[in-house]
């Protein structure tokens, strides 16, 4: 075979391995957008719960005891 043809079969070789491994990490950051879409709608059903919105009272709470238990400790 001539050089020039080797060099077009090359070439050729190369483009396709630059688009599959193209392809394969477009592929692949979509699947990552779907992960990090999902776990922010998780973590969004999670923070309008009844129950998250009385842990997060209660945790207020105990911190404003704790503020006050301090201020009496320091003498205030």
């Amino acid at each position: 075979m001539d050089k020039e043809r080797i060099m077009k079969i090359l070439a050729g070789i190369i483009t396709i391995a630059g688009i599959v491994v193209l392809a394969f990490l477009i592929l692949d950051n979509k699947a990552e957008q779907r992960k990090v879409q999902q776990v922010a709608a998780e973590d969004e059903k999670k923070t309008q719960s009844p129950e998250y919105v009385e842990m997060e009272e209660l945790e207020n709470q105990d911190k404003e005891k704790q503020k006050e238990l301090k201020a009496k400790a320091n003498g205030n």
